[in-house]
């Protein structure tokens, strides 16, 4: 798997020397607060179900990483063209 994140996460990063700087600071802001709130969920626990601590589920965090990456690389490759 990660060797499939790994050109995603390159291209993301690669968006902040793209023209459309704004952008790209935008959308690696929201990958990272993304992975930041997929974190906090995955160390907080809201319910015990006898005698295990049940986490929050951290999709939605996840879930706004992968868009955040998916933007940021949107904008790299946009300066391309």
């Amino acid at each position: 798997m990660t060797a499939l994140v790994a050109p995603l996460v390159v291209a993301a990063i690669a968006a902040v020397l793209a023209p459309g700087i704004r952008a790209a600071v935008l959308a690696l802001g929201a990958a990272a607060l993304g992975f930041a709130t997929a974190v906090a969920a995955a160390h907080l626990a809201v319910a015990v179900a006898g005698p295990e601590a049940v986490p929050i589920w951290t999709g939605p965090g996840l879930s706004l990483e992968w868009l955040g990456l998916t933007l940021a690389a949107v904008v790299a490759l946009g300066a391309r063209h």
